[in-house]
């Protein structure tokens, strides 16, 4: 039964709506404005494409669809090797064994970043769509790469889009130079281990510098030989994700004490880097039977995800046009512990608030000064 419930939604289902889905991204950004989304207009949002030139505008557009549907397409790639595991996917079942139980074991945990997939023309196509602007705190402040770093990503937003767009993904452009920035560092970027054991999904994403959130991956990374290191963490995980909302700046950090005992452990200096606009790239559904899912999601599987809408229905996980401004802060020294006490990791905390309220209260007087925003709070 399932077998022919499975064929009829890969061969009936698929192609006609995938077909209607792209067929939609040629001809939609001709007529592509955000005022068919009047009633959630909201302030600093900019017009969707309308400044660009249309080429521009399609090839950024059909960029970004296929972007926000890679996670669907490895869906049906997976469904279709279980429907012909008898025929050409005979060597699935082996493969899928790999990816979920041995991979980050026994395979290349670390990832093998593709610079001709980071700097190919697609993202160059994506980067047009996307307004992110990086920048130091200090632009005379140096990061050598004789050290490894533990950088602190906040805030988490609903998929930290903007953290996977300028840290593991983007090519460098004028406003958005991660390698101008932070010349020899080598950039890994975490997400939920669940990601690095999909299969065909865990390629993607090691191709694009990703690596699972766990502490023995993490350590490997700042323990390694080779230095000039730099993991780039969401700290706040899937918490911090149910509280993101325009305008407020929420984070969880109290309860984090992982993320300092990590840095303690491996020696690795700790950076703060604020996304200021990273909350209001996507709309986020608040009602109490939302809120109710999203917690009791968090509670069984131990993470989540709100509900929430970017573009609009036929536009999946693309998110709104809005300026986002990234600061990295000053690196703070850890000396290395191995057994660090609780009055270490306190204190290594204390000073990393400290440097991170700066460097929001920066970024917010310098670029988004007449925009309402609530002030940084450390909730949990």
């Amino acid at each position: 039964m399932w077998a022919e419930v499975g064929q009829f939604l890969l061969v009936v289902v698929a192609p006609p709506v995938l077909g209607l889905y792209f067929i939609h991204s040629l001809f939609f950004p001709t007529v592509w404005r955000t005022d068919r989304a009047k009633p959630y207009r909201r302030t600093g949002v900019l017009p969707a494409q309308e400044q660009l030139p249309l080429l521009v505008r399609v090839r950024s557009y059909v960029a970004t669809r296929i972007l926000s549907s890679l996670l669907l397409t490895c869906v049906f790639m997976n469904l279709f090797c279980l429907l012909h595991l008898r025929t050409v996917a005979w060597w699935y079942i082996p493969y899928a064994v790999w990816c979920i139980a041995f991979a980050e074991k026994l395979g290349k945990p670390l990832g093998y970043p593709s610079k001709w997939m980071r700097t190919s023309r697609f993202w160059n196509w994506v980067a047009e769509y996307f307004p992110f602007t990086l920048l130091k705190e200090n632009s005379a402040t140096q990061f050598p790469t004789d050290k490894n770093y533990l950088f602190g990503f906040h805030p988490h937003g609903v998929l930290g889009f903007s953290c996977c767009g300028q840290f593991a993904g983007m090519p460098p452009r004028p406003e958005n130079n991660l390698a101008a920035l932070l010349p020899g560092l080598d950039f890994r970027v975490t997400t939920l281990e669940v990601n690095m054991r999909t299969p065909f999904f865990r390629h993607i994403l090691q191709f694009l510098g990703f690596i699972s959130c766990s502490k023995g991956t993490i350590r490997r990374v700042l323990e390694s030989k080779d230095k000039g290191k730099a993991v780039v963490l969401l700290v706040g995980g899937g918490r911090e994700a149910l509280m993101a909302e325009e305008g407020k700046n929420d984070l969880v950090l109290k309860k984090r004490k992982g993320f300092f005992e990590l840095a303690l452990r491996t020696g690795a200096s700790v950076v703060p880097v604020y996304a200021l606009g990273e909350n209001d790239l996507y709309t986020v559904l608040k009602s109490p039977l939302a809120t109710l899912l999203s917690e009791q999601t968090m509670r069984i599987f131990g993470f989540s995800c709100p509900l929430f809408f970017g573009r609009g229905a036929f536009q999946m996980f693309l998110p709104l046009r809005v300026p986002t401004f990234t600061m990295i802060g000053d690196p703070i020294e850890c000396k290395q512990t191995e057994n660090p006490t609780e009055e270490d990791i306190v204190q290594l905390r204390q000073q990393y608030c400290e440097a991170l309220r700066r460097v929001f209260n920066k970024v917010k007087d310098a670029y988004r000064p007449k925009r309402e925003f609530q002030y940084l709070r450390i909730v949990e």
